[in-house]
């Protein structure tokens, strides 16, 4: 499994045309080959799913439902909304007008590919700059929360007697 992260910088062309560049490809190896989906995913962001990613993501959800009903709506809009694209022979894949128009994406547009572990999400740049802007307090605060709770843990593992240690309480001295 592919993971991604950091982000790259793609240019949308005048025909909805995304180029996935030979870097990405590279990184991609067969997958950029086998097709993708696209999905409009949280917050209107479009997110690109390697085909065999997205079935280990489909076959992960659990959505709670409040009825039979809802749980009917929500794969009908997630299935509506992944359609299965596949590059061609310069890496490139088209998108379709209605996802951009969603998201708000517009052609000829500067984008954003941002990897999000086993998908890449498409922001547009304005966007994505304001979002990265807006969360850089909540995640500075996540950051120092964590080493808040490894430090604990770290205490607690030091604190204890590894096996086959005694306490020093429990040493003749």
């Amino acid at each position: 499994m592919v993971r991604f992260g950091g982000q790259f910088e793609h240019t949308l062309d005048s025909k909805s045309r995304l180029t996935i560049n030979s870097r990405l490809r590279d990184i991609l190896g067969k997958t950029a080959y086998e097709g993708f989906r696209l999905v409009l995913g949280v917050n209107r962001v479009l997110e690109l799913w390697p085909a065999e990613s997205f079935e280990r993501h489909v076959n992960r959800l659990r959505p709670p439902a409040r009825s039979g009903q809802d749980l009917i709506t929500f794969r009908r809009m997630l299935f509506h909304n992944a359609p299965r694209l596949e590059a061609d022979r310069q890496g490139r894949v088209l998108l379709p007008e209605r996802l951009l128009k969603a998201a708000g994406l517009k052609k000829d547009s500067s984008l954003i590919l941002a990897g999000m572990d086993d998908h890449i999400e498409l922001w547009d740049a304005g966007r994505f700059e304001e979002f990265q802007n807006d969360s850089m307090a909540l995640y500075q605060q996540m950051l120092i929360d964590e080493a808040e709770v490894q430090l604990q843990r770290d205490a607690r593992e030091t604190d204890a007697p590894q096996a086959g240690q005694e306490e020093l309480a429990d040493a003749p001295l």
